[in-house]
């Protein structure tokens, strides 16, 4: 249990494209609501900038749907407390310095 602070850890020998994208991918899975969401992606210096290029196409491509409608969408948050809660961590982290990939 790491109290939704897993980490994904990509080397730059790595298949970048696929890590990335099923590292995105897992992290939205349960709308992103789960404890064990990898939120964290630790990746090698020389790939970096890669990296993000391919975390930022695939969270755009990932889009807010009805969860009980076949295709790659997540759903909404459960409730309008946890709504508060999110936009709350999201103004925090656009806050700061290199939060902005999608804010």
């Amino acid at each position: 249990e790491l109290g939704g602070k897993s980490p994904n850890i990509v080397f730059a020998d790595s298949d970048l494209d696929k890590a990335v994208t099923r590292g995105v991918r897992h992290c939205f899975q349960n709308t992103g609501q789960s404890c064990n969401a990898p939120t964290r992606m630790l990746v090698e210096r020389s790939v970096y900038d890669r990296a993000v290029e391919i975390a930022r196409e695939t969270a755009a491509a990932t889009t807010v749907g009805n969860p009980a409608e076949e295709g790659r969408h997540i759903g909404p948050l459960v409730s309008a407390l946890q709504f508060d809660r999110v936009q709350t961590l999201i103004k925090a982290a656009v806050e700061e310095d290199g939060a902005t990939l999608l804010a």
